[in-house]
Formats: structure tokens, C-alpha cells, sequence
């Protein structure tokens, strides 16, 4: 019985250890920012943003192993490290990554903006754009889609992206009709979409307001968080 208990501490020591291990999150720097309270948003901020309002809060580095390498992982195990401490924007610092390792980190700058400054980097940010993305991993695996009954293909590691024209509605499918379509219409002002063919990228709830989707069985067509989606496009590559 001795020697079965012994075992069985062992084994769960080593799943507890490998956890560890497979995650890590540190605050490389902080600075003195006392948080107002706990933000509920993490803003990606544009390059031509005029930044000399931000305050600095710190700079954050995520690690991850395997599955906890995904650049969505690490940007959420970031996103809410910094919410605690009272930021809402952030800019990348650095993405690192060692395939044969199968590793990643990812290390952003976090600050605190005002909402004026927040309305300002918003207005910067493209509007009625389109990003599909089938993972973030680059390979050459094909992912297609139909774009308003077109045929489109991407490579892993890319993305596709579409310009909505004024007055139209675009209309993406995967997997045919027992799959998943998404309309998106042309709004005034309307921020960018971001798709994922994938499971890639998730956990942020329903649809945004005004774009509607169904999924079937087969094929899936997801939303992504939109600040994680621009740091996607500012790390991956369009497809050809």
C-alpha cells in the first residue's frame, strides 16, 4: 500500500511539475503605476499613435511548452497578468520562438492609457477589414474558405485579408453547406474582423454586434479577440 501511495505522489509531482514548466509569466520591469482598478480590456496599440501620454505599468514575458507555446496562449496568460495590475494597451516587444523545442515567448509592453488616448488609437485602427487566419504555427498546410462563393487558400502561419466595400456584405464559408458562414456587412467606422478556421485564438464569447454566424458539424469559423488579432497581422504574414 506504502509503495502504491509513493507512486502515486510521484506521478502527480511530475504532471504538477511539467505544468510548471510548461507555463511561466514574469514581470521583467514595473514601474510605480498605482492602479485605479482592475482594467477589463488590454488595447493594441498602433505604431502611428502619439504615445507620449501612456503611462508605463511594466513589461511582461510569457513562456510556454507545446500547446502553452500558442501565441494566443501566451498573449492571454499575459493579457491578464496585466489587467491586474491596472493596464488597458500594450505594445509587443518580442516574440521568440524555438520550433525544435517546440517553445515560445512572448514579452509585451503594458501601459495605462486615458480614454481620450484610447478613443485617439482607436480611430487609428484599420475599419471594414477582414482577417482570416488558419493557425499560427507556419506550415504548409492548406486551409480554404470561400469568399462570396470564390475559392481561397492559406498556408499555416498566414492570413488572408479582405477590404469590405462600402454597402456590401461579405459572405465566408468552410466546409460547404453543412459547415460554417459568416456575414459580415459594411458599417461606418466599423472595426476589423478577425476569423479563425481553427481553434486557434479563442476565448472571447459570442460574435461581435452586427455580424452573424452559424456552424454545422463540420467546418467552424470562430471570432478572435480583436487586440490579439492585430498583434497577429503585425507578426504573421499575408498569404500569397
Amino acid at each position: 500500500m506504502k509503495t502504491r501511495t509513493t507512486l502515486i505522489l510521484t506521478i502527480v509531482c511530475l504532471v504538477l511539475s511539467h505544468t510548471i514548466l510548461a507555463q511561466k509569466v514574469e514581470i521583467i520591469s514595473q514601474s510605480d503605476f498605482q492602479p485605479i482598478k482592475k482594467q477589463k480590456d488590454l488595447a493594441f496599440i498602433e505604431p502611428k499613435t502619439d504615445t507620449t501620454g501612456l503611462k508605463f505599468v511594466a513589461t511582461i514575458k510569457s513562456s510556454g511548452e507545446g500547446k502553452k507555446a500558442a501565441l494566443d496562449v501566451l498573449f492571454y496568460t499575459v493579457k491578464y497578468k496585466a489587467q491586474k495590475l491596472g493596464a488597458n494597451t500594450f505594445k509587443l516587444k518580442s516574440f521568440e520562438k524555438n520550433d525544435s523545442l517546440d517553445a515560445a515567448t512572448l514579452t509585451l509592453d503594458v501601459y495605462y492609457a486615458a480614454d481620450s488616448l484610447l478613443n485617439i488609437n482607436f480611430d487609428n485602427h484599420e475599419k471594414n477589414v477582414v482577417y482570416i487566419f488558419g493557425d499560427f504555427k507556419e506550415s504548409e498546410k492548406i486551409y480554404s474558405f470561400k469568399l462570396d462563393n470564390e475559392k481561397k487558400e492559406l498556408k499555416g502561419g498566414t492570413f488572408y485579408r479582405y477590404v469590405n466595400e462600402e454597402g456590401r456584405e461579405v459572405r465566408i464559408n468552410k466546409g460547404g453547406f453543412s459547415g460554417a458562414t459568416v456575414w459580415i456587412k459594411w458599417e461606418e467606422n466599423k472595426p476589423a474582423s478577425f476569423l479563425s478556421m481553427t481553434g486557434f485564438g479563442l476565448g472571447t464569447g459570442p460574435a461581435p454586434a452586427g455580424q452573424i454566424g452559424i456552424s454545422f458539424n463540420s467546418g467552424r469559423l470562430n471570432y478572435i479577440d480583436t487586440n490579439l488579432g492585430h498583434l497577429l497581422v503585425s507578426l504573421l504574414h499575408a498569404s500569397e
